[in-house]
């Protein structure tokens, strides 16, 4: 079984997962030279291999899993964060900043955000969430 397919399992079974428990679980993320971002300056996670941070990136752009925003407190309980400050916007920053995520099935992910990830998603060029059809553009809906 891949990496890939390894991480899926963990995180359908797990529901809710961070980039912590994901270090506990998976060697491949800790010890890396890799490291995850949203924007500019913008960490999600670092430390991580090359594979581990390809697998997560493809799950992504394949729809089958969501980062989401969570609160620093959840890193705390798993016992580790990042020593950068705390990301309080969504653009791009001059220095590094840690927006903490957890990942989820999008098929768990509530409809009302599914749709706003969805969209999201379709400005990023990348396909629409399982389970969400692609709005109709105004000609169609003529």
């Amino acid at each position: 079984m891949t990496l890939k397919e390894q991480v899926l399992n963990f995180i359908r079974e797990t529901d809710s997962v961070t980039f912590a428990e994901l270090q506990r679980q998976f060697p491949e993320f800790r010890d890396g030279d890799f490291s995850m971002s949203a924007a500019e300056n913008h960490i999600l996670w670092v430390n991580m291999t090359e594979e581990a941070a390809d697998a997560l990136t493809e799950l992504r752009e394949e729809g089958l899993i969501v980062a989401l925003p969570t609160d620093v407190l959840v890193y705390f309980i798993d016992g580790m964060a990042l020593k950068f400050p705390l990301a309080k916007r969504t653009s791009a920053y001059k220095t590094p900043h840690w927006a903490p995520v957890v990942w989820r099935p999008s098929e768990r992910v509530p409809e009302k955000i599914r749709r706003v990830v969805n969209r999201a998603r379709l400005d990023a060029g990348l396909n629409p969430l399982p389970g969400i059809e692609r709005p109709a553009t105004r000609e169609a809906r003529r």
